[in-house]
């Protein structure tokens, strides 16, 4: 665990709201960026120790054991991040697409290609065994790559499991999430349709907006989805 000043915590923050941007847009990876940004390892060892003991730490109010055993501080400034750029960064991205989106698909495509340099320098290949890692890695990717992308579907059991899955780009470096959802064909439903229905139905609650048209079987998809995407997490980690 490392201590943090204020001034580090907003760092981190910004940190994980680029990371959570990042896993939102399809071909770039969110643990790509948590690995650039230098949180990477220190983000996995904390939902490593994540259990059923942290809310009853929780409950208690024992915000000491919570930080001191749990990272607590540094979860929360991630949390918090992730969640800010799910629900705000992606309305800034739709402004700079319609602005040139040619010029923004280069930003990223330049972040790829220096992360995937990054990678290289920081996990020098050794002996065959991992030759044949690197190769593996290169087939599922291509396989990905090529795969046709599958139908919308709205069941729960397989919107969790989308929330799942999607989680990888966090966790593993090189993978998409989002392209994951493209290729399981529910990229638009979880991440434009369902955070624009959450949208509107905050403006409701705030009286900025007085609107009847909240479909709110895109809410219970959205809580499905994160529900999946929070346990995956902590799995995967």
């Amino acid at each position: 665990m490392q201590n943090r000043n204020n001034k580090q915590l907003f760092i981190l923050l910004i940190k994980s709201v680029l990371m959570g941007t990042a896993n939102k847009l399809p071909g770039i990876s969110g643990g790509l960026v948590a690995l650039i940004t230098g949180f990477y390892n220190e983000m996995i060892n904390t939902f490593k120790k994540i259990n059923f003991k942290i809310f009853t730490c929780l409950i208690k109010g024992n915000i000491k054991e919570f930080n001191n055993k749990y990272n607590g501080l540094f979860l929360i400034t991630i949390l918090l991040g992730i969640v800010i750029s799910y629900f705000t960064t992606s309305q800034i991205l739709d402004y700079f697409f319609k602005i040139s989106e040619l010029n923004v698909w280069s930003l990223f495509y330049g972040m790829i290609i220096a992360s995937i340099i990054i990678l290289i320098k920081k996990n020098q290949i050794k002996d065959k065994k991992e030759i044949i890692f690197l190769l593996l890695g290169l087939l599922v990717g291509l396989i990905l790559s090529l795969s046709e992308p599958l139908s919308e579907n709205k069941n729960i059991f397989f919107v969790f499991f989308c929330g799942f899955i999607s989680i990888c780009g966090m966790v593993i470096p090189g993978i998409s999430g989002s392209f994951l959802l493209i290729l399981l064909g529910n990229y638009k439903l979880l991440l434009i349709d369902s955070v624009n229905t959450f949208f509107l139905l905050v403006k409701n609650i705030l009286g900025f907006q007085n609107s009847s048209e909240i479909d709110f079987e895109l809410i219970k998809i959205l809580i499905i989805f994160c529900l999946g995407s929070i346990i995956g997490l902590i799995s995967l980690s």
